[in-house]
């Protein structure tokens, strides 16, 4: 943004380095860490926040930063890519029309829907947008699609959570040849027409024939070639017996605590573990579980932004600061990411929200004209050789002190002494 720049950078490193601490903080953390030096320019007022939070909610702006995003990710031939698709409800104590009544498990809350796409390779983030939050799910992967579309990203793989799957989400993927894979329900036709509707097919799954060995632990999974939206695909249905043995006892507990018939505990024990993929795309059965638990990195994602990008909780006057200020956490998970793959690039075991906790600790003296650093701990020492950094000796610094600034509303207690 024209002017704004050191502000907005400032808010991005507040958010990549402070995990879980709201922005009316941001000004305090500016004044006592280099970021006063980095950025003097900041204007970290609430309302000069705010407006900045607008300006990069504007459809322009998200569209100039997602378009630059993706050619910096790719190169300006995208290709075809593999992605994970999911989407997180975020609560949310905003009057805006994004946030709707939303019940999951039996919770009712105020909330923003989030819709995410990873990148299946490298676990990058590729594309957010917000939805409603009363929005079935199902309806969002072919606009989401169609966004990327856009931006010149052609999907050509992609991995669904089950709240995705409906007849017509496949029809759609199978006619622009997007290869899929979905979880779906065990009480769909689809699979209860194999396994019947009490799952008691289940029992014939489990034998030696159909073992399949995962991460040290032995699933069993079936194929079946089936038939949706017109097209062939193909439906795994497996059983995890650790998973199963593991919540048998609470399960059958629960169900005898509340009354229900011995059937329907038998039927909600037989669930335990068991799980039903479909896919447009034939494989070996051994191939389909290393693809299904890559979902797991659309959760790491959703993890680091939630924890250590600031995505919750949110607060916002309206649709443009939502969007500004989600621009920002993705952008923030963006360079988290980043960083954690060149660390495992390097194989260097450093986990990366405690290595900027501690180079925290890196602290400086000040001079008039310049920074005099001191000398890293070896542990710190250990983290700037990950990332290939040099602590400098000294820092020049010409300017007045930026942290005399004083249109920073810093509001602290006053001491009533």
């Amino acid at each position: 943004l024209d002017g704004e720049g050191d502000t907005v950078k400032s808010l991005l490193v507040y958010k990549i380095v402070n995990a879980k601490s709201a922005l009316m903080h941001c000004a305090t953390w500016w004044k006592g860490s280099y970021a006063c030096y980095l950025f003097p320019e900041a204007d970290l007022r609430t309302q000069t926040v705010s407006a900045c939070l607008e300006k990069l909610g504007s459809e322009r702006f998200q569209q100039r930063f997602f378009k630059a995003y993706l050619e910096m990710l790719y190169g300006d031939g995208h290709g075809a890519i593999g992605t994970l698709v999911d989407s997180v409800g975020l609560p949310s104590a905003s009057r805006t029309q994004m946030v709707q009544i939303s019940s999951h498990n039996g919770e009712v809350s105020s909330q923003d829907r989030i819709i995410y796409v990873v990148d299946r390779n490298n676990s990058m983030p590729i594309y957010l947008r917000p939805v409603q939050g009363s929005v079935v799910d199902v309806s969002a992967v072919r606009t989401t699609f169609s966004m990327l579309t856009q931006y010149g990203v052609k999907v050509d793989w992609a991995r669904l959570d089950a709240d995705y799957y409906s007849t017509r989400n496949v029809l759609e993927l199978m006619e622009v040849g997007i290869r899929f894979m979905v979880r779906v329900d065990l009480d769909l036709n689809i699979v209860t027409d194999i396994i019947g509707k009490d799952l008691s097919g289940l029992a014939d799954i489990e034998c030696g024939e159909n073992a399949v060995i995962y991460a040290n632990r032995v699933v069993y999974m079936v194929c079946h070639e089936t038939e949706v939206a017109g097209g062939r695909a193909w439906l795994y249905i497996g059983i995890d017996p650790i998973v199963r043995d593991s919540g048998r006892q609470r399960k059958t507990l629960m169900g005898l605590d509340e009354g229900k018939s011995f059937d329907e505990i038998d039927r909600k024990v037989r669930e335990l573990g068991s799980f039903a993929i479909l896919s447009n795309e034939k494989m070996e059965c051994g191939e389909i579980l290393p693809l299904y638990y890559t979902r797991k990195r659309v959760d790491q994602d959703f993890d680091v932004a939630k924890y250590n990008a600031d995505l919750l909780s949110l607060c916002m006057v309206n649709e443009l600061t939502l969007n500004g200020h989600l621009l920002l956490t993705f952008a923030a998970n963006a360079v988290l990411q980043s960083m954690r793959q060149h660390l495992i690039a390097k194989n260097l075991n450093i986990n990366v929200c405690g290595a900027l906790s501690s180079l925290r600790n890196h602290k400086v003296r000040v001079y008039d004209h310049t920074l005099a650093p001191y000398a890293p701990a070896a542990e710190n020492a250990t983290i700037y050789r990950g990332f290939e950094v040099e602590a400098p000796k000294t820092i020049p610094w010409h300017q007045p002190d930026p942290r005399l600034k004083v249109d920073v509303d810093i509001i602290l207690e006053e001491d009533p002494e």
